[in-house]
């Protein structure tokens, strides 16, 4: 009970500080007569003292207690007799003790009529309890002090449930600091939108990693700030509308594929070009939703030195996050391309009107199939759907070949395939994975082979335009040489060239060197084949004179 309330109960009851009292004692000392001055009904004053949901003593001025009501008794864990054989003072805190014995000495020095704090008790099972005390000098006739009372309030649940709040402010204020430690200290860039997608967090890392500063992107849409920091021929109206749709999507389910996966993206810095940079974004669940948190990593330098090494393993000149047209009466180059990636290990996926068995004959590796055929199509999802939905869940390093798309085009009609050319596009760009398109050109008009164009990408060989013309003499003549099952000599080679002995072998030498050819030795015997960077040059030659 409140000690207003107390308060309140004892308006009616007249000057409790002014009483007359006979200590009628029994035999074991105990004071058991208390007698109300102004009261004419004394067992009022009795009845309210025993039955108050707050702890009443009454002790003398030494602190000797000869009156207490059962909720203090319930309080301490100690009998009404125990307490008769103890001082009250015994009950109390030792760091508290001080503070409260100086009021008392001020309330009998008349200095103060009463004080009220909050203090610590020790229970008789050794439990530490919190009691609010409000104490007051009763006084007899002539106004001496003869008595204390002490009405203790019992708050040990409200200052416990105060001191962890004080601690988990204290824990939150420590982790903010912390927070904002990692965020004004982290190398990479760090950023956090609320429930709504807009930006509530954008540390300096991502400040000089983009060059866009904290004032310009807070409280927007984070599909606002992508389309300022994606280079220009990637961000189309469709794209725009696809990423916003990915975000708000996320936020509303808590799901995406890209969640927790590393992805890599190119963008535009505001006043130093462009920059590769590695995402992972991950979600936050509060009381209202779900926050978007991703942390971006600045990832040109590996990306140059991947590109380097891509360059020396690859026999093509393939970017990620592109969709390829390779014009092809049968499918050669797309196959040999898709295989030229694998290598090097990105996941792989083939649609194919092809059954698989004579596919996996050719591409001998890892990869996922599907059969381009009506009877194997989910319902309700036509074949353009079914190989979107099966893109949405690739991760980025992955190669997609897409076999006969003359035959989706006879199936569905050109102008849808090119719409779902549009959304190809688009999928690759924000995915960052690699779409192969397998066409025989001669199946479609010249002006719809351009429409196809102007949307896809050419593959080319790599190292084409570095080889010069007296070296590529050479490679043409050992790869003609090869189809018809001989191995040309040095000797042979020499006199094909018309050049001298040491300028034959000195260019021979150069080629086996950058592996454009390779050795094979029989006896004294040096024999010279093709490597399978040099085939790829030709067999993207030879595909393109078939048309």
């Amino acid at each position: 009970m409140a000690i207003e309330k107390l308060t309140k109960d004892f308006s009616n009851l007249g000057d409790l500080t002014k009483v007359n009292y006979s200590p009628s004692t029994c035999s074991n000392g105990v004071v058991v007569a208390l007698e109300c001055r102004k009261c004419k009904d004394k067992t009022c004053f009795r009845k309210i003292f025993q039955n108050v949901a707050i702890g009443f003593v009454i002790t003398d001025m030494n602190g000797v207690p000869y009156e207490t009501n059962e909720a203090l008794q319930n309080f301490l864990g100690y009998t009404s007799n125990e307490f008769f054989e103890t001082n009250f003072k015994q009950f109390s805190h030792p760091d508290d003790l001080m503070k409260e014995s100086k009021l008392l000495q001020e309330m009998i020095e008349e200095k103060r009529n009463s004080f009220q704090i909050e203090k610590r008790y020790i229970r008789k099972d050794d439990q530490i309890v919190w009691g609010n005390l409000t104490a007051s000098i009763i006084q007899d006739k002539q106004d001496n002090p003869i008595s204390i009372m002490r009405m203790i309030e019992d708050i040990t649940e409200h200052k416990r449930t105060k001191v962890q709040l004080e601690l988990a402010e204290t824990a939150r204020i420590e982790n903010e600091l912390q927070c904002n430690g990692i965020l004004n200290n982290s190398k990479d860039g760090i950023i956090l939108t609320n429930e709504k997608g807009c930006v509530i967090e954008w540390n300096p890392a991502m400040e000089e990693l983009t060059g866009l500063s904290p004032e310009k992107v807070f409280g927007k849409p984070l599909w606002e700030v992508q389309d300022i920091l994606i280079p220009n021929h990637m961000n189309s109206a469709e794209s725009r509308y696809l990423r916003k749709s990915r975000i708000k999507k996320t936020l509303k389910t808590g799901e995406s594929p890209w969640l927790l996966t590393p992805i890599e993206s190119n963008i535009k810095h505001q006043f130093n070009g462009y920059r590769n940079i590695q995402s992972n974004t991950f979600l936050i669940q509060t009381k209202r939703g779900f926050q978007l948190g991703s942390i971006w990593r600045d990832n040109t330098k590996n990306k140059l030195l991947e590109n380097k090494m891509k360059q020396e393993l690859l026999k093509f000149k393939i970017d990620d996050g592109s969709l390829y047209l390779i014009k092809e009466q049968t499918p050669l180059l797309s196959k040999e391309v898709f295989k030229d990636l694998k290598r090097i290990g990105y996941d792989g996926l083939i649609f194919s009107r092809t059954p698989e068995h004579e596919i996996r004959q050719v591409i001998k590796d890892e990869y996922e199939f599907k059969w381009l055929a009506k009877t194997t199509l989910e319902k309700n999802f036509s074949v353009f759907q079914e190989i979107e939905n099966n893109l949405l869940t690739l991760l980025p390093r992955s190669v997609v070949l897409i076999d006969r798309l003359d035959y989706l085009i006879s199936l569905n009609g050109f102008e849808e395939t090119i719409k779902f050319i549009f959304s190809l596009r688009e999928i690759a760009i924000l995915s960052g994975i690699v779409i192969l398109l397998s066409l025989d050109e001669n199946t479609i008009s010249s002006l719809e082979l351009k429409k196809l164009e102007k949307e896809t990408r050419e593959v080319n060989p790599c190292f084409l335009s570095e080889i010069p013309a007296e070296l590529f003499d050479i490679l043409r003549y050992v790869y003609k040489n090869n189809t018809m099952g001989v191995k040309p000599s040095y000797k042979q080679i020499t006199e094909h060239l018309k050049v001298t002995r040491p300028t034959a072998r000195r260019r021979i030498r150069e080629l086996i060197a950058t592996n454009y050819l390779q050795e094979n030795q029989i006896g004294r015997l040096k024999l010279l084949e093709i490597s399978t960077k040099t085939m790829a040059i030709f067999m993207k030659e030879n595909s393109n004179e078939q048309f």
